[in-house]
Formats: structure tokens, sequence, C-alpha cells
């Protein structure tokens, strides 16, 4: 079964403008294919590397764009982990980005970054935290955190009730982590 061409954007707005031209001689697709097949092919072409085949499957097939990849672009790689492209020197292997990430999938690699990079897993508060109200500005103090299969995942901060971990997501930020303080120990 045949699969559809990889193209690179470049390749594709040439195919389009040499196609463009000749259309308006009444050049059918075929004549199009054929002509650069057996006339030894049109120069933009060949040197941006188009064979025979690929111009047959992006005109029968059809084509996909091959996505290009910029220094700092987040990415997902074949494996589904979001990453930040790095091109690496030639002769090194590189596992190749699948696709650019959607801005949802930075954003939940950015939070996932800044959480491991403070020693925590996503939204592992622990006592003495300080959190900030988005709403009021309001600062609380963690005071206590459950998280096992019959309170689920649940904190205390302040003199605030027990609140689920997703309205404490949705409504603080974390001001600074228990660990961090100047003004208490941690293991007090």
């Amino acid at each position: 079964m045949s699969e559809k061409v990889i193209l690179t954007q470049n390749q594709v707005d040439k195919i389009k403008e040499l196609y463009n031209r000749l259309e308006e001689l009444n050049m059918t697709t075929d004549q199009f294919i054929d002509e650069h097949a057996l006339g030894g092919g049109y120069e933009p072409l060949n040197d941006l590397g188009v064979t025979v085949s690929m111009l047959a499957r992006y005109f029968y097939i059809g084509y996909e764009v091959e996505p290009e990849f910029k220094p700092n672009d987040y990415v997902i790689y074949a494996d589904g982990k979001v990453g930040q492209y790095f091109p690496v020197p030639k002769g090194y292997a590189q596992q190749m980005p699948v696709r650019h990430a959607t801005p949802e999938e930075i954003a939940e690699e950015k939070e996932r970054r800044f959480w491991n990079k403070n020693g925590r897993d996503v939204w592992g508060l622990r006592k003495r935290d300080v959190l900030r109200s988005k709403n009021s500005g309001q600062i609380v103090e963690v005071e206590y955190v459950t998280n096992n299969e019959e309170d689920g995942h649940k904190v205390r901060a302040g003199l605030e009730a027990w609140k689920d971990i997703e309205v404490i997501k949705r409504n603080y930020d974390v001001l600074c982590f228990a660990e961090d303080r100047k003004d208490v120990k941690v293991n007090d």
C-alpha cells in the first residue's frame, strides 16, 4: 500500500509554482509527471531532490509537509514524551521529533519541569509550603496534606477548610516551598 509522500514546505511550494505555470500551457498532471521523468526532470525540482516517484505520489496519493523544528521548540517524540528540540552535530544519533507540541502540552511540560526542579511531583504540596490566592492575594501556609484512597488528594491551608487539590490548583500559586523558607526550620 502506498503512503503519502513527505515533503518539505520548500518542495511543496516549488511543485505548486511549476505546476501552476505549466497548467497555463494546458499540460495535464500526467504530462507534468512524464515530462519530469522523460525530459530529465525540472531543474528546480531536481535541485530539491524531488524524484518522479515523489511527484507521482504528491499528485495521486497525497502529501504531508515535513515539520521544521527550530532550536528550543517544544516537540513530541515517537515515545510520546514532550521535550525541547536541540539539533545535534552531524554524525551523532538524534531522536527526531514527530510533531510540534500543542499549547496545552507545552503548559503541562513547563509545569512538570517547575515541580521537578524543586524536587516534587506535580502539585506535590507539603506542610509549610506557602501559597498565594490568585483572587485575593491572601498568603496561606499549608497545614496538612492528604493523598489516600479514602480522602483523596486534599489540602488544608491556613484557617480554611480542606480543599480538593484541583481547587487549590485553580485558585492558588506556590509562593515558596517549605525547604526554601528562611523563617522556619523544615524539621520543626
